[in-house]
């Protein structure tokens, strides 16, 4: 079974897989008593953004991770996952700047998750 922060990579390498725009990790543990990471994205488009929750769920599911729970609006303009102590949530820019999670959750620590990233700044 995977810990938290494996869940969390393993959702910000599919969002990459899956060129998701804007990815975001917060480290939420110490202000939400429910999950220990948000991953925040955006997809282009509802079904781009559809794409991305049905991948990250059956990768997932892959490594015994279970959706608890999963919402999303009729027009494909937010998602969200709740794979117990993470949290993934998959908007359009516009739903995205119209909740500003990363405003709301401001006290929480933003950390890099991504290999991608994470290999860029090593080279630089």
């Amino acid at each position: 079974m995977l810990d938290s922060k494996s869940i969390a990579q393993k959702c910000v390498q599919i969002a990459e897989d899956k060129k998701a725009d804007n990815i975001v990790t917060l480290h939420v543990e110490k202000q939400f008593m429910v999950a220990d990471y948000f991953v925040i994205c955006n997809g282009n488009t509802s079904r781009h953004a559809a794409g991305i929750a049905q991948e990250m769920e059956k990768e997932l599911k892959q490594h015994d991770v279970r959706c608890h729970h999963r919402e999303y609006d009729e027009e494909g303009k937010w998602y969200l996952i709740d794979f117990d102590s993470v949290i993934v949530h998959i908007f359009q820019e516009d739903s995205r700047s119209f909740y500003e999670l990363e405003d709301l959750w401001s006290d929480a620590k933003q950390v890099n998750l991504s290999d991608t990233q994470t290999k860029l700044e090593n080279e630089g």
